[in-house]
């Protein structure tokens, strides 16, 4: 059987759409996560187009979905549940602030501007946090 005719007579597509509704995501937001446009997204949701194989795994990834699911609908759907990847998302981003915390407390100037730099190129945003913590910090000492 043809890789087209399994992932259709599997119906992949209604579960991408089923997975992206039990997430709470836009297809604009599922979209962007797995690196495709909103239209293909629909497209493929429609079963219209065929998501091709970094897709697939895109979507297990990004959303810790069991890949044999995915490709059968055979097996729990989530390698973990959507609650404890919140958590775990937290717990990470709690643990990334403390190292950055530490880091900018101890960081040479030169230290500290290949870091600026690292970081801004990846989060623009980033490095406005770390201005306004700086000036907070600085009140705070004087």
């Amino acid at each position: 059987m043809s890789t087209k005719k399994f992932i259709m007579n599997n119906k992949i597509y209604t579960r991408i759409k089923e997975i992206r509704k039990k997430i709470g995501c836009t297809q604009k937001e599922f979209a962007d996560t797995i690196g495709i446009s909103q239209g293909h997204l629909s497209k493929i949701e429609r079963g219209e187009y065929i998501p091709d194989k970094p897709i697939l795994i895109s979507i297990a990834y990004s959303y810790r979905i069991n890949l044999d699911w995915l490709l059968t609908g055979e097996g729990p759907m989530w390698l973990e549940s959507p609650d404890q990847c919140e958590r775990d998302k937290q717990d990470i981003g709690e643990s990334i602030k403390t190292w950055i915390d530490n880091f900018l407390k101890n960081a040479s100037q030169e230290e500290m501007h290949w870091f600026k730099v690292q970081f801004s190129k990846c989060f623009p945003e980033f490095l406005e946090w770390v201005e306004e913590k700086q000036k907070k910090e600085k009140k705070d000492v004087k």
